[in-house]
């Protein structure tokens, strides 16, 4: 039997104490990143550019490229403030990868800079996914926009607020242009932030094509840089090192497969790291190997990124469709899309689509459900931030235009 190390006993012992305050979720990537988060609470944007060691610091320049565009979208909308002409903007971000953590704190950091007060109104966020109901009414819509104003006048300066940031903003998507033209009409001194995901932009975007309407005209739009393989294997290198030496129970090499296997998800790759110490602590086992980090991948669902990564590869365009299709109606309340959906958007014969299904379904990739007697497909939830990174760009590439329903009332 093998003697454990002291410092995988005190490594494993932080990751259990620190997984259970953190409900199995990632509150703050900026551990993740082997960044301190105390750093934007303190310094300026200015000396955070300033830092040599920055990129060090964080394992990557995804952190700091996403902090640039998001100071410098708040600034773009401040200057159209300044003129009484109010503009709108729209954030495009991976989900699983710290979006509203960074942004939390990105506001504080222009908040306390001195400029920040000459030039920039009060920023608030605002979730939408606490509010909304799973009914979208005309009714639940003006429940929302009530909850929104509600809140913005809770604050001591609810005047000076300017910007408001919905935060979310995929449960929304389904009925935006209702909710959009509400809140401009009700407050029209305000500017909007949208934060959605990849498939909710493309579900926007179907819909402004069948509508006549260019977001892109309208809004300004973002689109935050994804962590990638490369950003968690930074991290992790930071995380799990002490000097040049890799800690145990990790070596580069697991280092490297945890990072691969996450495929850019911070909050997989933070999971697995947990469950692979545990897995060594309890077995009394001193180091961990390949082997156990692909066994408890599959335990938790992060083997399907390959799957998806075959279909890319192999220029599956079918495949790709009908994922790109499904996760598009999966965003928000995750009802899914329609067989005749599918079907309407697919030139093929109802038997080879189903022949498809069928197969997407045996690999744990959708899942189908009926509701009203009518079958419903939706995306697993674990490849959601895989299906952000590999599936949605290369639907992207074609510009097809898909046609949806709305999703039923009271479903």
């Amino acid at each position: 039997m093998e003697d454990i190390p002291n410092e995988l006993i005190s490594l494993t012992e932080e990751i259990i104490e620190k997984s259970q305050k953190l409900h199995d979720t990632v509150s703050d990537p900026f551990l993740a990143y082997g960044f301190d988060a105390k750093l934007l609470e303190k310094l300026s944007f200015k000396e955070l550019n300033q830092l040599i060691n920055l990129e060090k610091k964080t394992g990557t320049s995804v952190l700091l490229t996403n902090l640039t565009k998001f100071t410098t979208l708040i600034s773009q909308l401040s200057k159209f403030r300044e003129t009484n002409n109010p503009r709108d903007a729209i954030i495009v971000s991976s989900r699983d990868s710290g979006t509203t953590t960074l942004i939390n704190k990105s506001i504080m950091l222009i908040e306390r800079t001195k400029a920040s007060k000459k030039r920039f109104h009060k920023i608030v966020i605002f979730d939408a996914k606490n509010h909304m109901t799973s009914s979208l009414t005309k009714t639940s819509v003006a429940s929302l926009v009530h909850y929104l104003r509600k809140e913005i006048a809770t604050y001591e300066d609810s005047d000076n607020v300017g910007v408001v940031l919905i935060d979310h903003a995929d449960y929304i998507a389904e009925s935006f242009v209702l909710f959009y033209d509400s809140i401009k009409f009700q407050l029209p001194d305000k500017s909007f932030i949208f934060v959605f995901s990849p498939p909710a932009w493309l579900r926007l975007k179907s819909y402004s094509i069948s509508m006549g309407i260019d977001y892109y005209e309208n809004f300004f739009v973002t689109r935050f840089t994804p962590t990638t393989a490369k950003t968690v294997l930074n991290t992790l290198k930071i995380k799990f090192s002490s000097g040049d030496k890799i800690l145990p129970p990790f070596t580069i090499e697991v280092l490297e497969k945890i990072a691969n296997t996450s495929y850019g998800s911070i909050k997989s790759a933070i999971k697995l790291t947990k469950h692979l110490c545990e897995e060594c602590f309890y077995n009394n086992v001193t180091y961990a190997n390949n082997t156990m980090v692909k066994d408890l991948a599959a335990l938790m669902g992060l083997n399907h990124y390959q799957d998806l990564l075959n279909i890319v590869q192999k220029e599956d365009l079918t495949r790709l469709t009908i994922l790109a299709i499904i996760a598009i109606k999966s965003i928000g309340f995750e009802v899914g899309a329609t067989y005749e959906e599918i079907i309407e958007n697919l030139e093929l014969q109802k038997s080879t689509i189903s022949y498809y299904l069928s197969q997407l379904e045996k690999k744990g990739l959708v899942s189908k459900r009926r509701i009203n007697r009518r079958a419903f497909y939706r995306l697993n939830a674990l490849i959601a931030p895989f299906l952000d990174r590999i599936i949605i760009p290369k639907f992207e590439e074609q510009e097809r235009y898909v046609k949806l329903q709305n999703l039923p009332e009271n479903f």
